[in-house]
């Protein structure tokens, strides 16, 4: 039997990619609200265990563990503690109905306590292994050349939430899932992603200022962030938060928006970005020409000069600057454009 072990946990992208990637490389029928759900964020080690059919294994970040090459002593703790595993891939296996042991799992979650890390709430509990995501694909599954090969990939690799095994106890030994602590939810509207900014850094705050995790236990003190977790139209979205004592560098850190600001923004663009002008924008831009895409940059850089002569005064008269509302002229040009052609 040939597969390879090791699963890379692919990295959290931050809140400014997420809209980037719904507003700009996703089709504009995903711009719309989505639940997002929140989990503590915890500061310790990434790590995982991985079970395929009589193959049971070990992993750190970046490479396979032992007892002998270990992690922060995490190879020694799963090796106390393997039947516990084995009971939540059981549970999975059942969940996904696969009784034959056809798929590969990965258990990801974070090595944390006391040891790993310093300046948390958690850094002085006792070790413990917080499950935060599932991982599953099927190495040896065969691939039928007539089927839609994108649905194909998504049977072969996908990934699930630990909620599926939250009935399932093992905090005995020191195992959680991240579900088993405080969570938030928030629907954020893609259309004005940045009216939710001020809500994400209050929760962040909070969790930065008191660990829910180490209050959970008895242990108030500094927390990380939060994570957040979103579906929509079977595409996993994925973002995560830091507080200011966290984050690698202030640019990362999720600013607060003045919400007064943004709805006059929003305001103007709907006033200005009218159906008329976007159709004169189209016969100044492409003229008796078909609408085409290689023409989308000409097309917005068209609708927000025109905006920028013909409204400055409104723009000055709201209190704001071109370079307030370009962003959103654009974008809202963008979307037109795309849905009619």
């Amino acid at each position: 039997m040939s597969f390879t072990k090791f699963t890379k946990f692919p990295s959290i992208e931050q809140f400014r990619h997420v809209v980037h990637n719904i507003n700009y490389l996703e089709l504009p029928s995903v711009q719309q609200k989505i639940k997002f759900r929140g989990t503590v964020k915890l500061h310790g080690t990434n790590a995982g265990v991985g079970s395929y059919k009589n193959e049971f294994w070990i992993q750190s970040r970046s490479s396979i563990i032992t007892q002998k090459k270990d992690n922060y002593g995490f190879a020694k703790f799963v090796g106390k503690t393997q039947p516990a595993f084995n009971q939540l891939f059981k549970a999975i296996r059942d969940t996904i109905n696969d009784q034959n042991e056809q798929s590969k799992l990965v258990l990801f979650g974070e090595w944390c306590g006391s040891g790993v890390q310093k300046n948390v709430a958690i850094s002085t509990l006792e070790k413990m292994f917080v499950i935060f995501a599932i991982h599953v694909s099927y190495p040896e599954k065969p691939v039928d050349p007539d089927i839609d090969l994108d649905n194909e990939c998504k049977k072969r690799k996908y990934w699930l939430n630990p909620e599926i095994i939250k009935d399932i106890d093992v905090s005995e030994h020191r195992i959680f899932k991240s579900c088993d602590f405080q969570s938030w939810e928030i629907t954020i509207d893609f259309n004005e992603p940045k009216l939710s900014q001020n809500k994400l850094c209050e929760l962040t705050d909070q969790v930065e200022k008191c660990c829910p995790v180490g209050k959970f236990f008895g242990q108030e003190g500094l927390g990380e962030g939060i994570v957040w977790v979103g579906e929509h139209n079977g595409i996993l979205y994925k973002f995560k938060v830091k507080g200011e004592k966290h984050s690698v560098s202030k640019v990362k850190t999720l600013a607060a928006v003045d919400v007064e600001k943004l709805n006059s923004i929003s305001e103007f663009v709907t006033y200005s970005v009218t159906e008329n002008r976007l159709k004169q924008g189209l016969t100044e831009v492409f003229g008796i020409d078909t609408p085409n895409i290689k023409k989308l940059g000409k097309f917005i850089k068209w609708m927000c000069g025109d905006v920028e002569k013909e409204e400055i005064d409104t723009i000055k008269a709201s209190g704001l600057t071109m370079k307030d509302v370009k962003g959103q002229i654009a974008a809202k040009t963008r979307k037109w454009f795309i849905q009619n052609f």
